[in-house]
């Protein structure tokens, strides 16, 4: 018994590996992930359904694992992916920070860098509404922000809309919060 645990520990980890080497942009990974999403809100919502068993039966959980290698996978990625593009971004003379704040949420990998960050220094707020399985489903230019440039507005815009966070299936339908964009200058 103790071999094949063995042989499915290694069989998961060579395909994690083959996995891992084979996507080489994260364009690449972003698809795989997006199709992921949908299975990842079918977990989360087995995970919180209520299981009724009988007195003789037992359950053992052990998605939780597969699930984290994936997070990490995903996060090495996109680690990957961020380090490449601050170096491009060293030419641009602008950096992009950015942070969040919606109630009892979590954003579930990073938030989403826009891909276009032109040359002005300011912030833009962007408002978000997201579904209970933590999708952003619509956002919009809050008035607080100072940037005008309507293309690095559109660039945050969907840079937002990529931004995944947890499920609340217990929540409310849909729930708001804000993504703020910090442009400052090198």
């Amino acid at each position: 018994m103790n071999g094949n645990k063995f042989l499915q520990i290694l069989t998961l980890l060579l395909c994690a590996g083959i996995l891992y080497f084979s996507y080489e942009t994260y364009k690449e990974a972003k698809q795989i992930h997006e199709e992921c999403q949908a299975v990842f809100a079918t977990a989360d919502s087995l995970i919180a359904t209520p299981t009724t068993i009988d007195a003789a039966q037992s359950v053992v959980r052990t998605g939780s694992k597969a699930a984290n290698l994936l997070d990490e996978i995903f996060s090495d990625i996109e680690e990957n992916y961020h380090s490449s593009k601050k170096a491009s971004a060293k030419a641009a003379k602008i950096r992009v920070s950015s942070s969040y704040r919606i109630e009892d949420r979590y954003v579930s990998f990073n938030i989403h860098d826009p891909e276009l960050v032109g040359d002005e220094a300011g912030t833009i707020v962007i408002d978000i509404t997201i579904d209970k399985s933590g999708n952003v489903k619509k956002t919009s230019v809050n008035p607080a922000s100072t940037i005008t440039n309507e293309d690095v507005i559109d660039a945050a815009r969907k840079a937002a809309l990529k931004t995944g966070f947890n499920s609340n299936y217990d929540g409310p339908e849909a729930q708001t919060g804000t993504i703020t964009f910090t442009y400052t200058k090198k």
